[in-house]
């Protein structure tokens, strides 16, 4: 359950959403899930495809398929790297709104003590 928002007052300690930011980096997390299961699927298919494409001779084709052949090893690696990076942002975020919290609700009896 992400936190509530929160205004101690309306004394302006908290500079966010704390709900809105939790459910974004919960969007971010679940996007690396999406994507972590996908992926594999399409690559599969991108490799199928490779199988049964033929590529003619002409200057078109063969310009084509050096250009391609440079991303060919690229694309895959990097695509395994997005969806831990996206589950780590995703964490990242969301530890960040509870820490940030976490450290308002330390600080604020000190800030409110010093308004009166």
């Amino acid at each position: 359950m992400s936190p509530q928002p929160v205004n101690f007052g309306g004394v302006g300690d908290i500079d966010m959403y704390p709900d809105d930011t939790f459910r974004a980096a919960q969007q971010i997390y679940r996007s690396g899930s999406v994507f972590g299961n996908r992926w594999p699927d399409l690559l599969r298919a991108i490799d199928h495809d490779e199988q049964i494409v033929s590529v003619g001779f002409d200057d078109l084709s063969v310009a084509y398929r050096e250009a391609y052949n440079k991303y060919k090893e690229v694309v895959p690696k990097r695509a395994d790297e997005v969806a831990p990076k996206l589950y780590d942002a995703g964490n990242r975020g969301r530890l960040g709104v509870l820490k940030y919290l976490q450290l308002s609700e330390q600080e604020q009896p000190a800030y409110m003590s010093s308004l009166v």
